[in-house]
């Protein structure tokens, strides 16, 4: 079919376009398009949407991943349910950065020493990190992200940014252990790239390097020597190769 015999399609029908593929006519006008194959010696007609939403190129796309998903065995309208049924559940396990560190400070809140610990969680993650990240969605913060939350004090005030980054990746690890993300591997990236990104740029500022937050409740203590004695632990300062202390 073309553009133009889509446009003089007015008649109540079914109009081929090849390949399983029709642009369909209903009895007020309205027209869409359908994927129609055989499933099990059986006839089926998947509905791909309504041309005034969806192009012919576009149709067509769709109705190429349709014949790719039979030619592996599947059912493209069984697999369209099942990535509409994942997309709810996602939905339904959404939250914010937010919620998720105040679930977190509740969870573990009658576990901490004082009331002085958990209001000093608060204010960090009030302060610092809520601004930036706090009303995004727990899966979608990434290293960039927290770079965001840190970069502007790290330098500044490096004990209280590594108190924070600490309380960013407690919050991250315990989202993900409640299925509130997925990507297990990004904490470890963050700490990576924050302990050479943020403590060379300490080193430039100040000329110095201070010792970065070791992730104590997960690093291994062969872990941390491999950090100390890994050749980006090396920094220039002041014409001077020194090492964190």
């Amino acid at each position: 079919m073309t553009p133009l015999a889509v446009a003089k399609a007015i008649k109540r029908g079914l109009y081929p376009d090849g390949a399983g593929l029709y642009l369909q006519v209903g009895p007020t006008g309205a027209e869409s398009w359908i994927f129609r194959f055989m499933l099990n010696g059986k006839a089926r007609a998947m509905g791909l949407g309504p041309t005034h939403a969806m192009n012919m190129t576009e149709a067509r796309a769709d109705a190429a991943e349709c014949r790719k998903q039979l030619l592996q065995g599947h059912d493209p309208i069984g697999e369209r349910k099942a990535a509409r049924l994942a997309k709810r559940l996602d939905d339904a396990r959404a939250i914010t950065d937010k919620q998720c560190a105040e679930q977190y400070i509740e969870t573990h809140r009658a576990g901490w020493r004082n009331a002085k610990h958990a209001a000093q969680w608060e204010s960090t993650l009030q302060g610092d990190v809520h601004p930036v990240i706090g009303e995004l969605s727990v899966a979608a913060i990434d290293t960039d992200l927290v770079m965001k939350c840190l970069s502007g004090i790290w330098t500044k005030k490096t004990e209280t940014a590594s108190r924070v980054r600490g309380r960013i990746e407690s919050v991250l690890d315990w989202a993900t252990s409640s299925n509130y993300r997925r990507d297990a591997h990004v904490r470890r990236e963050c700490v990576g790239r924050l302990w050479v990104g943020l403590n060379q740029t300490h080193a430039r500022v100040s000329g110095c390097c201070r010792r970065p937050a070791w992730p104590k409740a997960h690093a291994t203590p062969g872990e941390r020597i491999r950090d100390i004695t890994r050749p980006e632990a090396t920094i220039v300062a002041n014409g001077f190769r020194m090492r964190p202390h």
